[in-house]
């Protein structure tokens, strides 16, 4: 598709003209999983964890500028591609704030007039993707929706599907008349969730299913275990949706999954019971299970051409402070070696036919919780003309590994390159 995202105030259209091929359809939600969080606010102070919204949306800003234009443009949902750098790569500042998009698009009973922007209401939290003037003159053919980012608190206490009564999910009516989803927190849960309604009472939440926000609304009371997800829903919509949410709710799939990624990858996990997130556990242990294998075969003597597995674990195991400095002398014996190594892709900029990208032990660690520091990242240069596509199963790498610290406007962005040969995903 031929999207591009101008950022002239930043503003999201869809090209047209000789050649232009069809506008792209806004992204479909198929109601996996949901999730109630709190906006950032300038003024949550825990933990000595602080936010500064100025200095948080300058990095949106450039990232868009630089890298995020046509990721965003192409999918909204890459704006993980951005919550995932660190803040030397020039990601957030803050790694307790994530962005998530929002698409803004025209309203179910007036297709003429775009739905309501939150960016509208000067919430520094809210970054709009779009001008005024795309705003006010509403949806066309070349303009079919909106994008709007939200600047989401990871680090304050949230609720999810998990929390959820699955029998609960219905159709109901919002307080504007509007068709919504109406929930209710399970038993244990909903003392809870009446508690956290008080607490952050006259703050702005973040309605969200499959990582999508759909409604922002301001928590104007303590609410005691009742509630409703409303948006730009229409009724067929929201009988759409439910069963969805129905049936993430009952598989309680997250506790199945702690125990295995726990054994295996460590690390915080994804809050959902999403089943791509399952599905990402299973990569994930068909990744551990071919480490293994691999290194009985080294030592059995029948895989050659390669000095060894290496590990994120003996790559990572030391503090990071900066560049190389602080780095075990010991893993200088890695400079310079045949290596293979295992792990997940993070596209840089592209998602097709990739020159770079970058290697990481865990998409949990990335995605949902704290980043890795650059000790826990390993840059993929593919060598000489070879490129590869963007991969989510775990893939294997043989390559020549190198040790050298990597700068990108006076800030250290990698200490650790691999000149692959071979990139392989693992079955």
């Amino acid at each position: 598709m031929n999207h591009i995202l101008s950022i002239v105030g930043v503003s999201l259209f869809i090209a047209t003209g000789p050649g232009a091929q069809e506008p792209a359809d806004p992204p479909v939600v198929k109601a996996t999983t949901c999730e109630i969080r709190l906006l950032v606010d300038a003024s949550y102070d825990r933990d000595d964890v602080k936010f500064d919204l100025d200095v948080e949306r300058g990095r949106l800003h450039n990232w868009l500028e630089r890298d995020g234009e046509a990721l965003i443009a192409s999918d909204v949902s890459n704006i993980h591609l951005f919550n995932v750098r660190s803040a030397a790569a020039g990601g957030p500042a803050n790694s307790q704030l994530r962005w998530f998009s929002r698409v803004v698009e025209p309203r179910v009973d007036d297709p003429k007039r775009w739905d309501h922007a939150y960016s509208s209401f000067g919430d520094p939290a809210i970054f709009p993707a779009y001008d005024e003037e795309q705003l006010r003159v509403g949806p066309s053919e070349q303009l079919r929706y909106l994008v709007e980012f939200f600047a989401v608190n990871m680090h304050a206490k949230g609720f999810s599907t998990d929390d959820i009564d699955p029998a609960s999910f219905k159709a109901v009516k919002s307080g504007t008349g509007k068709s919504a989803i109406g929930f209710a927190m399970r038993g244990d849960r909903r003392t809870d969730f009446g508690n956290w309604t008080e607490k952050y009472r006259d703050r702005r939440l973040a309605m969200m299913i499959d990582g999508l926000v759909v409604s922002a609304p301001v928590l104007r009371e303590r609410i005691e275990g009742d509630g409703a997800i409303s948006g730009n829903f229409s009724k067929t919509m929201v009988e759409k949706l439910i069963p969805g949410l129905i049936e993430a709710a009952k598989a309680g799939a997250v506790s199945a999954m702690t125990e295995v990624l726990r054994a295996g990858q460590g690390g915080p996990l994804p809050s959902s019971a999403d089943p791509a997130d399952i599905r990402a556990m299973q990569s994930a242990d068909a990744m551990v299970q071919a480490e293994k294998r691999l290194q009985e075969l080294i030592k059995s003597g029948k895989l050659t051409g390669i000095d060894q597995i290496l590990t994120f674990a003996e790559i990572s195991d030391w503090l990071y402070e900066d560049g190389i400095k602080g780095m075990p002398k010991q893993l200088n014996k890695f400079d310079g070696k045949k290596v293979m190594m295992t792990g997940f892709m993070l596209p840089i900029d592209e998602v097709e036919n990739i020159k770079e990208f970058l290697l990481v032990q865990s998409l949990w660690s990335c995605c949902y919780g704290q980043p890795p520091d650059i000790n826990g990242i390993v840059r993929i240069v593919m060598k000489g003309k070879s490129r590869i596509d963007y991969q989510f199963e775990p893939i294997k790498i043989v390559g020549d590994f190198k040790i050298e610290a990597t700068s990108e406007d006076g800030y250290c962005v990698d200490i650790y390159q691999l000149y692959a040969d071979k990139v392989e995903v693992i079955r």
